[in-house]
């Protein structure tokens, strides 16, 4: 387990855990591939680095479940965590998992690079292509107006970039009550996915799963919002 905090998860593994500070994924990755190749690490707890390097070489079946976390702290050097991958899989068989923070969230990942190519920051031009979108700082501070749907984006954001979105018009789309509702010019109600409207999900393993309705609801599922949007407009 390697996490910035103790976690329930940690808390299950205190002997195989190691804590990091926020931004340190890359040199954790570091650490393994140098004791990995026989070197000594330069990073964390030199006796525990290598304790796990040969925990990985004894290994005969691995599977790593990263966070968002990792692939925010690692942003342009994800060629780091391949070539962790790769260095594991001439030892013995390792697969990935990616972790995702909400429901279905590996499902509209999916859906999206399905469609453009992309997992994510994907901006559509005049012409309906899809193309790589500006961060998430100059999108924000930029924005004249902005949709929310089904997430609440206050509540995850840092401070400064918060008050720039919060000041701009903002439509809510959501079934409950949000930080970012509360601060909406529009709130749409909404049927909560796959307990009030049928559809279908993608776990984090890629197995599909699909949903019927469950409980009744008076309310539009997001679909058919989005639908009479595009209608009006």
């Amino acid at each position: 387990m390697v996490d910035v905090r103790e976690s329930p998860t940690a808390r299950l593994c205190p002997n195989t855990t190691y804590r990091v500070l926020p931004g340190e994924d890359l040199q954790f990755l570091e650490a393994i591939l140098a004791v990995l190749e026989g070197k000594i690490p330069k990073f964390g707890d030199k006796k525990k680095m290598i304790e796990l390097g040969s925990i990985i070489k004894k290994t005969e079946y691995g599977v790593i479940f990263p966070g968002p976390a990792m692939l925010v702290s690692l942003q342009d050097q994800m060629d780091r965590f391949e070539e962790l991958v790769r260095r594991l899989n001439e030892i013995t068989t390792f697969k990935v998992v990616p972790m995702t923070g909400q429901y279905n969230s590996r499902g509209y990942s999916q859906l999206l690079f399905d469609r453009t190519g992309r997992v994510k920051g994907v901006k559509f031009t005049a012409s309906g292509e899809a193309a790589e979108a500006p961060s998430l700082v100059e999108a924000v501070k930029g924005a004249d107006g902005i949709l929310v749907l089904g997430s609440d984006p206050l509540l995850d954001l840092p401070l400064g970039l918060a008050r720039a979105f919060a000041a701009a018009p903002i439509v809510a789309i959501d079934p409950r009550r949000s930080l970012t509702a509360d601060v909406a010019r529009v709130v749409i109600p909404s049927a909560i996915s796959g307990l009030e409207t049928k559809g279908t999900a993608l776990r984090t393993d890629g197995v599909r799963i699909t949903f019927e309705p469950s409980m009744k609801t008076n309310q539009l599922a997001d679909e058919q919002i989005l639908t009479r949007i595009m209608e009006a407009i």
